[in-house]
């Protein structure tokens, strides 16, 4: 619901390896001090959505007025679709509880009352925490704001001024790190909202901690006591670019990516991931320190057959041409979000997660199909077919169209009811085999879906940091600034 920018890092970071970890490991360096007896302020109208309003919705009306169901034409997810409205116009006129008509239709005896069960109705201290959250919201400043209105041409301007008014304003000093940066607005957030920091551990608990963080193991008798006697007020930072420098690290990293990327191993599949060269990619790339959005690419695009993305096909190829496996495993990556319940519909509560992205992620990956070849298996895509409908629950066939959750998307040419595509070797790069013989490579169309999606994701798609930054946050602090670390959607942000 905040319209607050989740500001530790989120687009200050470069998606790449190293920076999140030393960024991070300075919240730990820096001293917070107590902001405790500081007199109250009134309510944050976006603290007391979370805190108050959304789990009262949740409870009382989302089973009707949310996701698939939205009676009247109403949902009450978020601020943005409760000033949408229904039938009957916003539901709520910001700053004015006696104008808005979601108070109407709660309040005893009115005449269209919700909810409808006599069994489930609104307590009147329930009713208060409504009332207060819309006393909290500032006034809109068009004239055309009215709770009699069904107008709602205010409302872009209003959520635009409101999201303006709720960013913070502060300014990190200038010329400071990335690091130096989230410490300061750490500090800044906390004293705001009168927090007091945990105290730093000592060397002893630091030490251990750093070591199990970073290289995947305590620290040997020996190291701790290196660490221990090392009398520079530096040690700490040293010991961190150390670590991170060590063997341990990469190895390290490696297993945890390994296990966020494709689960856990079952079977024979850690056997098999290491003699794919899985292995090897994701240790090598945290090693050589590549861009995030580098690895996540060549992970994409399952192309290459030699070099530093050497075994990134094993992403899609693990899938076993499972189409929506691909689908469902890449949307955490590439945007922070599970898509799993937008298969039949669109997300029930996250509002922005709908059918057709869950569908357009399944397009790109559906000419895909796992081939053994002269230069060792692979992850081949053809360049015809792969046309789909899906179905809503009203039963309404629609096409599957390349559109992603960050607003972007693909054209590309479809064929007529009566078209019939004609593959042939002048549509590839690489073309397949011929019948009866053995490729010599994984086909690459000129036109290549999973290309086409791997650029809309790997360029100009804040997600993609967010969602790292978010995964190792939650790796090293126990907790991601969005909790669960893979659903950073509006529900959960």
């Amino acid at each position: 619901m905040s319209f607050r920018p989740r500001r530790p890092g989120y687009s200050a970071f470069r998606p790449t390896i190293l920076a999140p970890v030393f960024a991070i490991f300075a919240v730990i360096l820096f001293p917070v001090l107590s902001q405790a007896g500081q007199t109250a302020r009134p309510a944050n109208p976006d603290t007391f959505w979370t805190s108050r309003v959304e789990p009262l919705l949740d409870k009382q009306c989302l089973k009707c007025h949310a996701g698939v169901r939205q009676q009247g034409g109403l949902d009450l997810r978020s601020l943005d679709t409760i000033l949408r409205g229904g039938g009957s116009g916003p539901a709520i006129i910001p700053g004015k509880p006696n104008e808005s008509r979601i108070l109407r239709f709660v309040a005893q005896k009115s005449e269209m009352h919700m909810p409808p069960d006599p069994k489930k109705q609104l307590s009147a201290e329930e009713i208060g925490v409504l009332k207060t959250w819309i006393a909290l919201l500032p006034v809109p400043k068009s004239r055309l704001a009215s709770g009699t209105s069904t107008n709602t041409t205010w409302v872009p301007e209003y959520l635009s001024d409101y999201r303006l008014a709720h960013q913070s304003h502060e300014t990190a000093p200038a010329k400071i790190s990335a690091s130096g940066a989230i410490d300061w607005f750490l500090q800044t957030d906390w004293q705001r909202d009168r927090i007091e920091s945990a105290r730093l551990c000592d060397d002893s608990a630091f030490v251990r901690r750093l070591y199990l963080d970073l290289a995947g193991r305590i620290p040997s008798a020996e190291e701790r006591r290196l660490f221990l006697a090392d009398p520079r007020k530096e040690k700490r930072s040293r010991l961190i670019a150390a670590l991170i420098a060590s063997d341990d690290y990469p190895r390290h990293m490696r297993e945890v990516f390994d296990t966020v990327l494709m689960g856990r191993p079952a079977g024979n599949n850690a056997r098999v991931r290491a003699e794919r060269g899985w292995d090897t990619f994701l240790e090598g790339s945290f090693r050589a320190n590549r861009p995030w959005n580098a690895m996540v690419y060549d992970m994409l695009t399952a192309r290459a057959t030699e070099g530093s993305a050497h075994g990134a096909d094993w992403f899609l190829g693990e899938r076993n041409n499972s189409h929506q496996a691909m689908a469902e495993a890449v949307a955490p990556v590439a945007f922070g979000v599970q898509i799993k319940c937008a298969q039949c519909h669109n997300h029930p509560l996250s509002w922005e997660i709908e059918q057709r992205h869950y569908w357009g992620l399944v397009a790109v990956f559906n000419r895909s199909k796992n081939v053994d070849t002269e230069t060792g298996p692979g992850v081949a895509e053809s360049a015809v077919g792969g046309f789909v409908n899906f179905a809503n629950l009203k039963k309404e066939s629609k096409p599957a169209a390349l559109v992603f959750l960050n607003g972007k998307s693909v054209s590309e040419k479809v064929p007529g009811p009566n078209e019939k595509e004609i593959d042939s070797s002048d549509l590839y790069r690489t073309p397949p085999a011929k019948e009866g013989q053995k490729a010599h490579a994984p086909a690459v169309p000129k036109f290549s879906r999973r290309a086409a999606f791997a650029d809309a994701v790997t360029h100009d798609n804040p997600q993609l940091a967010r969602a790292f930054v978010n995964r190792l946050w939650a790796d090293l602090m126990g907790r991601g600034i969005v909790q669960p670390p893979d659903q950073i959607d509006s529900r959960h942000r």
